[in-house]
C-alpha cells in the first residue's frame, strides 16, 4: 500500500517533517511511516584507513580500542534515533493519527531512502539536515542527491510551520511540470486549496496556449486557478516576488524542465532556489 514516508533526523526540521506528514495524511488518507537512518558502522573504514598508517601488528590494541569506541558510538546513534522517532510518533499520535509506524535503518541516507521509496506515494524531508540546520547557505548534505535520485514526489519542509492555503505551480510545459499538473489533478492532496499557476516566458502564442491548457486541466477537476505569464531572465527572482506578493504557502515544480528553466533546474541554481525559498516545496521528476 502507498504511504507517506517522513524522514526524521536530529535537526530543527524534524517537527516540520512530522507536521507536514500529518497534513498530507489528513489530505490523502495515506498511512505514515517515520524513517530514521543511522550512519553505517565504520569498523572496516577504521581498520582499513588506520592500519596502514600506524601498523596493525604494533598497534592492535589501539585498533581494538578504536573499534570499540566506534561500536559504542553506533549504539549511541541508534539510541538517539529511537528517541527522535519516539518523539515524532508521539506528536502524530497526539493528533489522532493511528495509521502510523516508525522504522530505523542503518546505511547511507541517500541509498536507504532510494531503496524504500518504492512503497511511498510522497516523501517528506527537511530542507537542511542536522549538520547544516543553522546555515543559510547550505542545504542538507544529502538533500540535492535525494532530489536527483528518487522518483516519487518530494515534499521539502522549512523550519517554519504554517497552514497551506495557497499553492503555486511553476509551470514550463516540460514533462516534469506536466507530471506535477497530472498528479495535482488526480490526487486529493491539494483539492480545495487556491491554486496559482505561473509561467516565466515570452508572451508568445505557444506559451499562452500551454498555460491555458494546464489551467483548464486543473479547473476541469474543480480547482480555482489564478494563472500568470510573466517575463524575466531571472526565474528565481520572478518566482520569489510572486510568492511574497501573493502570500503563497507551497511551491510546486518539476525538477527537470526545458528552455530557460531547464538550465535553471539542472545547474547549481537548483540549490540556490531551495536555499532562497522560505516555504515548503513539492518537487516532481519527469519519470514519476
Amino acid at each position: 500500500m502507498s504511504k507517506i514516508i517522513g524522514c526524521i533526523d536530529g535537526s530543527v526540521y524534524a517537527d516540520s517533517v512530522s507536521y507536514y506528514s500529518a497534513w498530507l495524511h489528513e489530505r490523502t488518507g495515506l498511512p505514515i511511516e517515520l524513517l530514521h537512518v543511522v550512519a553505517p558502522h565504520s569498523e572496516i573504514v577504521v581498520r582499513g584507513d588506520l592500519s596502514g598508517q600506524i601498523g596493525v601488528s604494533s598497534n592492535s590494541n589501539l585498533l581494538e580500542k578504536l573499534t570499540k569506541i566506534d561500536e559504542e558510538h553506533g549504539k549511541l546513534e541508534q539510541s538517539k534515533g529511537k528517541l527522535m522517532l519516539d518523539h515524532a510518533q508521539q506528536e502524530l499520535t497526539n493528533k489522532g493519527i493511528e495509521a502510523l509506524q516508525a522504522k530505523q535503518l542503518r546505511g547511507s541516507v541517500v541509498a536507504t531512502i532510494e531503496e524504500n521509496e518504492k512503497d511511498a506515494q510522497v516523501l517528506v524531508i527537511g530542507k537542511r539536515g542536522e549538520h547544516h540546520q543553522y546555515s543559510q547557505n547550505n542545504l542538507g548534505s544529502n538533500l540535492e542527491k535525494i532530489a536527483r535520485r528518487i522518483h516519487k514526489p518530494l515534499f521539502i519542509t522549512t523550519e517554519q510551520i504554517k497552514p497551506i492555503e495557497k499553492f503555486l505551480v511553476c509551470y514550463d510545459g516540460s514533462p516534469s511540470a506536466n507530471k506535477a499538473i497530472n498528479y495535482i489533478a488526480k490526487s486529493s492532496m491539494l483539492k480545495g486549496i487556491e491554486c496559482h499557476l505561473l509561467k516565466v516566458d515570452e508572451a508568445t502564442e505557444s506559451a499562452c496556449k500551454l498555460l491555458e491548457e494546464a489551467k483548464s486541466k486543473l479547473e476541469d477537476v474543480g480547482f480555482k486557478v489564478i494563472s500568470s505569464l510573466q517575463q524575466g531572465k531571472l526565474i528565481d527572482v520572478v518566482m520569489h516576488e510572486y510568492i511574497h506578493t501573493h502570500v503563497i504557502d507551497l511551491l510546486v515544480m518539476g525538477s527537470y524542465g526545458h528552455s530557460k528553466i531547464r538550465s535553471f533546474f539542472l545547474g547549481s541554481t537548483t540549490t540556490t532556489l531551495i536555499q532562497k525559498t522560505d516555504i515548503p516545496l513539492l518537487l516532481f521528476r519527469k519519470d514519476i
